[in-house]
């Protein structure tokens, strides 16, 4: 994993300004509630409702099937769909959905947010059947880590976000092009603290996970 990963993120205005050149370039927004062209709510699974609060455009379903005997059942889920963001200082589009309203397979998705508990019907056999639903929602912040490139914001929605002077351009972080990392506030800042430890102190935490 690159070092570029627990330094600042960048400005996405200056990302914007030197033509997304170099990479991959790691940046932080916060996620705006206008969907894109390509844009679809989210569905969750087994007739899973988001909860309260604003929309959701991340979610990641952990379903776990208990039973009598023999191992539990795992199941993980992920979905999302194209959004919007903004640092304040430029805007940037991020295009994260793959078929069926699933993460995109070349995502890498990190949700260290508390999780909400629903209980499932079990299936035949099954004691019981629960889902552990994590989201990312309109108005978090997300990183976003990975190759970008610059286009027109013919939508003219980000045009008046600050940083902009002449044409309007936005940042694009495309899954399709090349693979991204998706981290909310929570698992940055776990990530983040665990590169600042030394090497002795991360080598003491995984002898103690073993």
């Amino acid at each position: 994993m690159s070092r570029r990963l627990f330094r600042t993120p960048e400005p996405v205005a200056e990302l914007v300004r030197g033509g997304a050149r170099g990479g991959p370039h790691l940046v932080r927004g916060e996620v705006l509630a206008a969907l894109p062209a390509t844009g679809r709510a989210i569905v969750l699974p087994y007739g899973l409702d988001a909860g309260s609060g604003a929309e959701p455009v991340l979610a990641r379903v952990d379903v776990e099937e208990l039973y009598a005997f023999g191992r539990p059942g795992l199941e993980t889920l992920e979905h999302a769909r194209d959004l919007f963001f903004t640092d304040g200082t430029a805007g940037a589009i991020l295009r994260m959905a793959g078929d069926a309203g699933h993460l995109h397979p070349e995502v890498e998705l990190h949700l260290g947010a508390r999780f909400v508990e629903r209980a499932l019907d079990p299936p035949l056999g099954a004691l019981s059947r629960t889902a552990f639903v994590r989201t990312l929602r309109v108005g978090d912040p997300i990183y976003v880590y990975g190759r970008a490139r610059v286009e027109q914001d013919t939508t003219g929605l980000l045009s008046g976000t600050p940083g902009y002077r002449e044409a309007a351009l936005m940042a694009a972080f495309d899954a399709d092009a090349a693979p991204l990392e998706i981290f909310d506030e929570t698992a940055f800042a776990r990530l983040a603290a665990w590169h600042r430890l030394p090497w002795y102190r991360k080598l003491s935490a995984i002898a103690r996970g073993r």
